[in-house]
């Protein structure tokens, strides 16, 4: 989220009521402020979308989030029910020779990598986020970790994330928290932050309150899922801000320039808010124009039971490198993961296949059969299944996640100084700074608290 409120104003208005918006709606209404939301389309909640199919549900993009102490409360509140993994299901695999590994470095990669992470120092230009912002990730796995662990760690984890490789991600956007200061190694520099934790927790006066809350978040922790789908959330949201801000909840009712209002919060995607922003802040509108994003196809793909291997499928899923003969980023087990993800679990398995779209493979363009088909071959090669899907659900998205590079940064820090460095104007979306569903809550929330202090 970049930029503040107007805090002489109670009223606020959201354009966009994607899942952003309609988080931000939620919390601000919630403390106050007289909002008001203007949707261009027909639906809210924007690529979070649950489908129900005779085999199970399909989710168009995520499928679960960090259950975090802000994420709970928005549930709790709304009534969104939520189920945890499942016992058993816990393990996370990278595939490695066409095999998946909980673990995929071996005994003397380790080793290697173990010493650089110990020896390698920062300079001062590797910590600076002026001069590091143009560090990627790639450049700093090399230097502080070494090439297996970009190789089969950094690489399947930031594909798995952003859709990308670590060569188009760059540290001082994507995490901030890796400049590691000048004269430690990233070993030194891990205990140096787990000694200061240390310290600040024992220093802290816990209340009786405090306590239950985080006796509570430790209860129902980790990843978590609404137990209908992500689709009840947006529902959720969508039938508490249709009846609290009545006629202000504005769906099918395109923003064609912006209102001249005390404070708005432009929660479109990052080329839309650039047409808003044209006649007011030309630079930063060009820039917005400027992010790029990747293409992605999410697919959710029913598999019968009997064509899964004799010892079954159990765990979160498998990320690939980029140098395994798959054509999909990763593979999440749906109904290994979570309960209700199928009708019937004695007949059915659900897995959601992640595929990149480059100008190389074009995956977007492809028929449903051919993406079918090399979903097919590569669930055949990862996971050994005997036979094709009985359904598979396509969402294909052209413009999916922002990258997180360089000229991402450079456009929050020119936001920062043009449109929104005047209180009432804030950019949020999944391009400022938060990718996830569980960031965007906690930003909205921390936002809707600042208000309160």
């Amino acid at each position: 989220m970049i930029g503040t409120l107007n805090n002489k104003s109670r009223e606020v208005t959201i354009i966009g009521a994607g899942i952003s918006g309609l988080v931000a709606a939620y919390h601000l209404h919630k403390v106050g402020k007289i909002v008001t939301i203007i949707e261009s389309s027909n639906r809210v909640g924007g690529v979070i979308k649950t489908t129900n199919t005779p085999w199970g549900i399909a989710e168009s993009a995520a499928h679960s989030f960090l259950a975090t102490p802000a994420v709970l409360n928005l549930c709790d509140e709304l009534g969104v029910k939520l189920t945890g993994i499942r016992k058993g299901s816990t393990k996370r695999y990278i595939l490695r020779s066409g095999k998946m590994r909980t673990f995929p470095l071996s005994v003397s990669e380790v080793i290697l990598t173990f010493l650089k992470a110990y020896f390698r120092f920062s300079l001062k230009k590797d910590s600076d986020p002026n001069q590091a912002k143009k560090m990627t990730m790639e450049e700093w796995g090399h230097k502080f970790l070494g090439k297996a662990a970009v190789k089969y760690l950094i690489t399947p984890f930031l594909r798995g994330i952003y859709g990308a490789s670590p060569s188009e991600i760059s540290v001082a956007a994507a995490y901030p928290g890796l400049l590691i200061p000048r004269g430690h190694s990233l070993f030194s520099f891990i205990l140096f932050k787990l000694r200061k934790k240390f310290l600040c927790k024992k220093l802290q006066k816990k209340t009786s309150a405090q306590t239950v809350l985080k006796k509570t978040v430790k209860l129902r922790r980790g990843m978590m899922s609404p137990a209908s789908g992500m689709g009840d959330l947006v529902a959720k949201l969508e039938q508490k801000l249709t009846a609290e801000l009545g006629g202000r909840f504005l769906i099918d009712s395109p923003a064609l320039e912006l209102p001249d209002h005390a404070n708005i919060i432009l929660t479109t995607p990052a080329h839309e808010a650039a047409y808003l922003l044209e006649q007011h802040e030309h630079t930063l509108s060009s820039a917005l124009h400027s992010v790029t994003y990747t293409p992605l196809i999410s697919a959710t793909v029913f598999m019968a039971k009997h064509s899964m291997p004799p010892k079954g499928i159990r765990g979160i899923g498998v990320l690939m490198p980029e140098n395994e003969k798959v054509q999909c980023l990763g593979i999440l087990f749906n109904s290994s993961s979570f309960t209700d993800r199928v009708v019937n679990e004695e007949k059915y398995e659900s897995f959601t296949v992640m595929i990149g779209s480059s100008p190389e493979n074009n995956a977007l363009s492809l028929s449903d059969d051919e993406i079918i088909s090399f979903i097919y071959r590569d669930m055949k090669t990862v996971l050994g299944i005997s036979s094709p899907p009985i359904h598979v659900v396509i969402n294909r998205w052209p413009k999916a996640i922002p990258k997180y590079n360089s000229t991402l940064f450079d456009t929050w820090s020119l936001a920062r100084k043009s449109w929104c460095s005047m209180p009432g104007r804030i950019l949020f979306g999944n391009y400022t700074g938060q990718i996830s569903l569980r960031g965007m809550i906690e930003s909205s929330a921390s936002l809707a608290a600042s208000l309160q202090d």
